[in-house]
């Protein structure tokens, strides 16, 4: 027993002398480790494609995307009732003809006294009697069958309006050279008047003690030639000011059935004071049942801007609202610089015409010209069809992945159809179709290393056309659908 606890003591003296850190070994606390992880990149992704007119927002790791589409716009020529025209710049145009009568020395010359670049010009040098000088274009251009008016307007510059001297515009039979006339002259009043056989013209009505002066006018004259009424127009075109206007039907035999028109000088009466006069014609236009004052825009949406040019030169701007768009500022001026001749922007023929149309945030939306416009004609914005590439997809992967469109839910109006494609570098899918014909599109494949993309195909019936629409991207690593599949939503925008 004694044995037993001195070998007892001997334990307890040896523990006695260990350290004591050394009785806690076993229970020890490591440090914490820090341990960083990088997800990996989807292997499929969608891309801006850069396409104009169409933005991209692209959501966490390019596994989702809003995109917004913006309507492509286009302006049209809807009617065009213009019947002829020439600038005249050349003088007597080709395929005119021209006849004289009385004693007078007639001539139709190319003068630069012009409203715009050079002009046509006739002219009388009279010895005794009376005198008359037309030209005309020799081919029939005008129905004269029709219940209707034409309007035929030129810049007009007389050099006599003394009582004896006639110039203006004439409706001309071609075969017998009789013809109505609007003009000015007269003792410087506007007229009507009729030419049956003899040198000078006969006036059927006349404004009086109009006073009009020597300079350039623009003269507008109507004829129906169904019930035989003629209207004469004048403006200053300096200020684009109604003059005058004057009005008369013709019911005294023989009622003449032009099929042409032209222009005409005369020297008439006792009293030849001047004994010769001398006159400018430019910018003819013929229209049927239109004003050739007017260019009308239709179909722009309220509070949209519809701009006029010719040539880098605003003309004029209307802010629309929803009504037809009328632009009546183009043919005349208000610009003391540009009342010398020659130097006019403003016409009844813009020679580079363009009309841009802007929407109410001040973004462009349609350009028409530049290019030959023509008072009277009537133009029509209209939304573009268009085919487009709305979202790139990019495979990163060294496989091919097997991807499908569906639709998910969607809103649409003023759009006739609406079709999205699923395409690869060498072909598309069947498509979704709005309103729904096809849910879904075919499987394509989504090639290695290569850019697929998402096509948006619409057609619009209205200006306000807008949709909201929203499908899914769903891939799989084999085709069928098969294998791992992923899924990324894609919200379109399209107004």
């Amino acid at each position: 027993m004694k044995n037993v606890f001195s070998i007892l003591l001997l334990i307890i003296l040896v523990l006695s002398l260990l350290p004591i850190s050394s009785l806690h070994a076993s229970i020890y606390v490591y440090p914490p480790t820090q341990v960083s992880t990088k997800p990996t990149e989807p292997p499929i992704i969608f891309q801006d494609p850069g396409t104009p007119g169409v933005s991209v927002n692209l959501g966490p790791n390019r596994t989702s995307a809003n995109v917004y589409v913006s309507l492509s716009y286009s302006i049209q020529l809807q009617t065009n009732p213009v019947v002829y025209y020439s600038t005249l710049d050349q003088g007597l145009p080709p395929g005119w003809s021209t006849f004289s009568r009385g004693s007078g020395t007639p001539g139709w010359y190319e003068t630069p006294n012009a409203w715009v670049g050079n002009a046509l010009a006739g002219a009388i040098t009279l010895a005794t009697g009376n005198a008359l000088n037309g030209a005309y274009y020799n081919n029939p251009i005008l129905n004269t069958n029709y219940n209707g008016f034409y309007n035929v307007s030129a810049y007009i510059w007389p050099g006599g309006l003394s009582p004896s001297a006639f110039n203006g515009i004439a409706y001309i039979e071609s075969n017998t050279r009789r013809f109505y006339g609007c003009g000015i002259g007269y003792n410087g009043n506007l007229f009507i008047s009729k030419r049956i056989s003899q040198p000078s013209v006969n006036v059927l009505i006349s404004t009086q003690n109009l006073g009009l002066g020597v300079g350039r006018y623009l003269l507008i004259c109507s004829f129906n030639p169904s019930t035989k009424e003629i209207w004469a127009y004048l403006y200053r075109p300096l200020s684009g000011s109604l003059i005058a206007s004057i009005y008369y039907k013709d019911t005294n035999p023989p009622l003449l059935n032009p099929d042409s028109v032209g222009f005409f000088i005369a020297i008439s009466g006792s009293i030849h004071s001047p004994s010769s006069i001398y006159t400018s014609f430019d910018e003819l236009v013929v229209t049927q049942n239109a004003d050739p004052l007017r260019i009308i825009v239709n179909n722009v949406p309220s509070g949209w801007n519809v701009s006029l040019y010719n040539g880098s030169t605003l003309l004029e701007s209307v802010i629309s609202t929803g009504s037809p768009v009328v632009l009546n500022r183009f043919w005349n001026v208000t610009n003391t610089a540009e009342e010398l001749p020659n130097t006019k922007n403003q016409s009844t023929i813009l020679k580079q015409g363009r009309i841009e149309v802007y929407d109410n945030n001040g973004n462009l939306k349609a350009v028409y010209g530049s290019t030959l416009i023509i008072g009277n004609q009537v133009f029509e914005l209209s939304v573009q069809a268009s085919n487009v590439r709305i979202l790139n997809i990019g495979n990163t992967d060294s496989k091919n992945y097997y991807g499908i469109l569906t639709l998910h839910s969607y809103s649409s109006s003023g759009f006739s159809s609406i079709s999205i494609y699923l395409c690869n570098p060498s072909t598309c899918s069947t498509p979704i179709t709005i309103p729904p014909g096809s849910m879904q599109t075919s499987e394509v494949v989504l090639p290695l290393q290569g850019v697929s993309y998402i096509m948006l195909d619409y057609s619009a019936s209205s200006i306000g056309a807008s949709a909201d629409i929203y499908i899914h991207l769903r891939y799989s690593s084999l085709s069928g659908q098969n294998g791992v599949l992923a899924i990324y939503p894609v919200e379109i925008h399209v107004g």
